[in-house]
């Protein structure tokens, strides 16, 4: 617009020198060299059009430097037919409305920056979830160690109907601890520590039982006593008195008379205490073995000087002596190591055997003398001792 009016100016400021010119008589061989106008800055497109122009394009058929410079630009705006005005000059509100502005100040969102958000949305759920899954945990288990819901207010027993030793592992405090943090070792050493029971086991079952599992100790021995008569299972455990439970009196058991209490020192021993073992195995070898080879009528008996001896009615005595002293007779090596070592309940089983074939032997050599033997000793291995009546 501005470079028009310069335009317009040159050619009127041309027609006037013209004029002047020819009142003179003179002609210009040449026209007036227009001054070229120095290029104004340039300035943003008004959209504000003069009144009564609407819809005509003042720039039709001209091509600024600008518009040639955006030819291979895209357009992002089209020519937008407007209706006439009405009256007054004034375009109703609903015909133009302002465009769509940014505030100043606020920038548009990067499509780069988008499609890394939606890269990052699976991972932000993920982190999300576990978060929730992390403390849903931590008041669950909240819960489970604090409620009341989960204490234990039951003990069920398994591996035996013994109705005393029911009632003796039910007595134990086994109950009242939350079933998540009870113990579980410390309960079974108080279940073991009963005289009756060999091994248990606890495992349990929600929401508030313990389920004990046991193996009872099997009774071998009844051990007479000038105070007692005690009942030793096969390894060595007092087990109690006869009358203590019924599966006990029912028992078919090897009898050992003790007169003076030599096993235990001479002390009346309380349930739960310990005989060597290896005096329970040869006190049952011993007995089978006996009654196979002298037959009935004979008794078993121990003492503090000789140890296990086998008496008759009628006065005859056969000394077998100690454990170590049976597992010398299976060795007879006469070494000082093993006269002092303590000898194995194999040894032991195997020293029985051997003193009863050697009994059995000497039986068969005296023949029909064989009862006048009063005193057989086979504590001396491959050389037993007898004497004969009178």
């Amino acid at each position: 617009m501005g470079k028009r009016q310069h335009n317009r100016r040159d050619d009127r400021r041309q027609a006037h020198v013209n004029a002047h010119s020819a009142g003179r008589g003179r002609v210009l061989p040449f026209p007036l060299r227009r001054a070229a106008p120095h290029a104004p800055a340039p300035q943003p497109r008004s959209r504000q059009r003069p009144a009564g122009s609407v819809g005509t394009d003042l720039l039709a058929g001209q091509e600024l430097p600008q518009a040639r410079a955006q030819h291979t630009a895209p357009r992002v705006h089209k020519a937008l037919s407007a209706p006439s005005l009405p009256a007054g000059g004034r375009a109703p509100s609903d015909v133009f409305r302002p465009a769509a502005t940014t505030p100043a100040g606020a920038t548009r969102p990067s499509p780069v920056d988008a499609s890394s958000r939606k890269r990052n949305l699976p991972r932000r759920l993920a982190l999300l979830t576990l978060v929730c899954a992390q403390v849903l945990f931590a008041v669950v288990a909240l819960w489970a160690a604090t409620s009341p819901y989960w204490q234990v207010r039951h003990v069920r027993v398994e591996g035996t109907d013994d109705a005393i030793v029911l009632r003796a592992i039910e007595a134990l405090p086994l109950t009242g601890c939350n079933i998540f943090r009870c113990d579980l070792a410390a309960r079974v050493r108080r279940v073991e520590a009963l005289p009756a029971v060999a091994r248990a086991g606890i495992r349990t079952a929600y929401p508030d039982t313990l389920v004990v599992t046991v193996i009872l100790r099997r009774p071998a021995l009844l051990w007479s006593t000038p105070s007692a008569q005690l009942v030793i299972a096969s390894d060595g455990t007092v087990l109690g008195t006869p009358d203590s439970d019924a599966a006990y009196a029912s028992a078919a058991l090897v009898q050992v008379r003790d007169a003076t209490g030599a096993a235990f020192g001479g002390r009346t021993p309380a349930a739960g205490s310990q005989l060597s073992p290896t005096l329970v195995e040869m006190a049952g070898q011993l007995r089978k073995g006996v009654q196979e080879v002298l037959g009935d009528g004979w008794t078993l008996a121990y003492t503090t000087d000789t140890g296990f001896v086998a008496a008759s009615a009628d006065g005859r005595q056969v000394d077998f002596g100690t454990p170590r002293d049976a597992a010398q007779a299976a060795s007879d090596s006469g070494s000082v190591a093993s006269l002092l070592s303590d000898p194995t309940s194999q040894q032991v089983a195997q020293g029985v055997q051997t003193q009863l074939a050697e009994l059995r032997a000497l039986l068969h050599q005296l023949g029909g003398a064989a009862r006048q033997a009063v005193l057989i000793d086979l504590r001396w291995g491959g050389h037993p001792f007898y004497r004969l009546a009178g």
